[in-house]
């Protein structure tokens, strides 16, 4: 409590302080010597109580509270205490306000405490009293602008009705009053509500909240809610209640009820598992799929936890994912493993009622689509196997493996047909017997021959009852016959009925389209490679007969333009013997596969290959390639581009001298092939290596650089041009480690 303490005494000040404050704690004083230094404090703070002496110089303290209670309009509880007290002092200081009167003088303790309990007192009454009218203003505030409707019956006659509730039955208050209450009662409520006013009126019954049918001034049936308790009126008993309308409220619990029939009926319908879990974690809706997941009824899980439902290590992993949602503050999504099944959590935060968090989840059993993913994923290493596959029976055999293997069919067979067109066996699983094998033609092939006719898949749940299908098997009953494009079918066959489904199909489809293209690529290469040796056979052989005969022309009596055209024709036969291996080169650098192999010797047999035709062109070769310790990616065909390197050097340099050398790198070899002719011109530096490109008279067939580049990358390495320290070209040879 602050006082303010007035008086022209310093020691009576600071006696009055020491001596207040030590009676009661709540006590904070705050002095003043005169009325007019009392005034200016009042005025900027805030006291609980005020003690004033009434004899000062200047303003007294009858002025002092004549100024505070009528110039301020202050109510603060003022004490006038004084050492000279008189009888009509007292009466005119109490007359003007004053709350207490007390003389100074005896026993200081005594009086003090006196002083003390009467501050206390006085602050107490003061607050008790600012309390209560701020209560009835209040009261009065609510009541008046209450959005609730507040009424007071007595003798079943409306005494006091606010404007919310003559808003709500649409009556002026005027007319409200005095009225029965009964008026606004419809009949089916009003036995129910005439008993417990009956009550109220008398003073009987609890306090009581119900709802009830009402009729407002158009007639028309509203909804309201009632609270009524006994109370008096002017001395009497009444019944004092408040109502509130909830036709809305019941239209959205309405609403509401079918929309939460919907939602259930929604949630019911899914296979996935449903929950909410509050902030405890405990259980407070699931869904009919969850409930037969956990074999109970739905009693037994509402309220229960993971703990309560679930193994210790299973429950372990819902709640680490529960939190981990919360955490988040948003959807996450995780994999758990109940036993042999995989399920795909979808959990998030939910809001409750209450404002606590609790967490919502969308389960789905996801071990089916695992299962396919890891069919795909196998499937993808056998499309990765046809890749490399060489013949038609090791396709045919990769997919029958891949289908009895992976896909998990036991009885399954691959036919092609064959130049008769006639459906030839190629590959069976392990449970097909000898006798099941069969040469047929398609229009008599049954379910095999109409695939192939039609070019269409088929899945049959029960052969016995489908038209075309022709079984070799009494005990065979469903079936899956897909072609592969127009080279054949392949088939699977079950001995239970409806035993397929349509994501089996779509697996053979998948797995038939690889075996298809893989297919066509052998077939493809075949062909191409009996091309190839057609070609080059016949052509090196007309060739060689070529430069047979060109040899007994030289051998006859020529003129001198004659032995020219006859030098010109050897040296077009030369060329198209080039050609001709520059071709076989290519066709093996497309077949064959990488591997490492050391680089010192192949670059001394390619030398060695090539120095005699270096000597007869007046060229002479040095060699600097020691023994590496590592080998590099690559293969035989590595000679075929060194010799191609220095053959090229020797017939286009027109130089004198050949370099090779090589170095070990960090990550590769590197050789240089390098001569001190001519050098390559910058216009067609760029261009050396396209195919068909060949420049000037000696220009041969375009294809030995090309082929060179081509062996380079076919091992992951490079070739690199520049000018040679020798003046003419050097060709760095870039090889990688293996």
């Amino acid at each position: 409590m602050k006082v303010l303490l007035v008086d022209d005494e310093s020691d009576t000040l600071e006696q009055a302080k020491i001596f207040l404050e030590r009676e009661d704690e709540r006590i904070d004083v705050d002095t003043a010597m005169s009325a007019e230094e009392g005034l200016q404090k009042f005025a900027v703070n805030d006291y609980d109580a005020i003690v004033s002496d009434y004899q000062m110089p200047g303003m007294n303290g009858l002025d002092f509270l004549e100024n505070v209670r009528n110039e301020r309009g202050s109510k603060i509880p003022f004490i006038i205490f004084t050492g000279k007290g008189r009888e009509e002092v007292a009466m005119k200081a109490l007359n003007l306000g004053a709350d207490r009167y007390f003389q100074k003088g005896g026993d200081a303790k005594s009086q003090y405490r006196v002083l003390a309990q009467a501050i206390g007192q006085e602050v107490e009454h003061r607050h008790a009293e600012e309390s209560l009218k701020s209560s009835e203003k209040k009261y009065r505030d609510l009541t008046e602008n209450s959005l609730v409707g507040v009424y007071i019956i007595q003798n079943d006659e409306f005494k006091y009705v606010n404007p919310e509730f003559c808003k709500i039955f649409g009556y002026d208050e005027e007319t409200l009053l005095g009225k029965n209450y009964k008026d606004l009662v419809a009949p089916r409520d009003k036995n129910l509500v005439a008993e417990g006013v009956k009550e109220r009126q008398v003073g009987m019954g609890e306090p009581t909240r119900y709802p009830l049918k009402a009729l407002n001034k158009e007639g028309e049936e509203i909804d309201v809610e009632v609270f009524s308790v006994p109370t008096t009126y002017q001395g009497e008993p009444a019944v004092q209640g408040t109502l509130i309308d909830i036709t809305e409220r019941k239209d959205m619990e309405e609403k509401f009820r079918k929309s939460e029939e919907r939602f259930r009926s929604f949630i019911n319908s899914t296979s996935d598992l449903v929950f909410l879990k509050d902030e405890k974690f405990r259980h407070i809706l699931v869904n009919e799929s969850y409930k037969e997941f956990l074999g109970k009824d739905e009693e037994e899980v509402i309220g229960k936890t993971d703990y309560d439902l679930l193994p210790e290590d299973l429950a372990d992993q819902c709640r680490e994912s529960d939190e981990k949602a919360l955490e988040a503050g948003k959807t996450i999504t995780v994999e758990e493993v109940f036993g042999n099944r995989v399920f795909e959590s979808n959990k998030f935060p939910v809001e409750l009622s209450g404002g606590e968090i609790g967490v919502g989840g969308i389960v789905k059993d996801i071990t089916q689509r695992k299962g396919v993913e890891k069919k795909l994923r196998e499937l993808h290493k056998t499309a990765s196997k046809l890749e490399g596959a060489e013949s038609e029976d090791e396709i045919c055999q990769i997919a029958v493996d891949a289908a009895e293997e992976i896909l998990e069919f036991s009885v399954c067979s691959i036919d092609l047909l064959d130049e008769s067109g006639k459906l030839v066996v190629k590959a069976v699983s392990t449970e097909v017997e000898p006798e099941d094998y069969m040469e047929r033609r398609p229009e008599n092939a049954g379910l095999a021959g109409k695939t192939v006719l039609n070019k269409e898949s088929y899945l049959l749940d029960d052969l016995h009852r489908a038209e075309d299908a022709k079984p070799v098997k009494e005990e065979y009953r469903s079936a899956i016959s897909v072609p592969i494009k127009d080279k054949g079918v392949f088939q699977t066959i079950s001995s239970e009925t409806g035993h397929f489904d349509e994501r089996d199909l779509e697996m053979v489809e998948l797995l038939m389209d690889h075996v298809s293209e893989a297919l066509e690529r052998v077939r493809t290469e075949e062909r191409e490679e009996f091309l190839h040796s057609l070609l080059r056979h016949d052509v090196r052989n007309k060739a060689q007969i070529v430069e047979g005969y060109i040899e007994l022309l030289k051998d006859t009596d020529l003129t001198e333009e004659q032995e020219e055209l006859v030098e010109k024709a050897k040296d077009s036969s030369a060329k198209e013997m080039e050609i001709i291996e520059k071709v076989r080169a290519l066709r093996e650098v497309e077949k064959e596969e990488g591997g490492k192999i050391d680089i010192s010797p192949i670059v001394k047999d390619a030398v060695e290959e090539r120095e005699d035709e270096a000597t007869k062109a007046g060229m002479d070769i040095e060699l600097d390639c020691p023994e590496f310790k590592c080998k590099v990616r690559g293969k035989s065909l590595l000679k075929e581009l060194f010799t191609n390197l220095i053959g090229n050097s020797i017939k286009h340099s027109g130089g004198s001298k050949i370099r090779i050398s090589c170095r070990e790198l960090e990550d590769e070899i590197v050789c240089s092939i390098e001569d001190d002719g001519e050098g390559i011109p910058e216009d067609i530096e760029g261009r050396i290596f396209e195919r068909g490109f060949n420049s000037g008279e000696n220009a041969g067939s375009g294809l030995g650089l090309y082929l060179v580049n081509e062996i380079a990358e076919s091992y992951g390495g490079r070739i690199e041009v520049e000018d040679s320290q020798l003046g003419g070209a050097r060709f760095g040879v870039h090889l990688q480690k293996a």
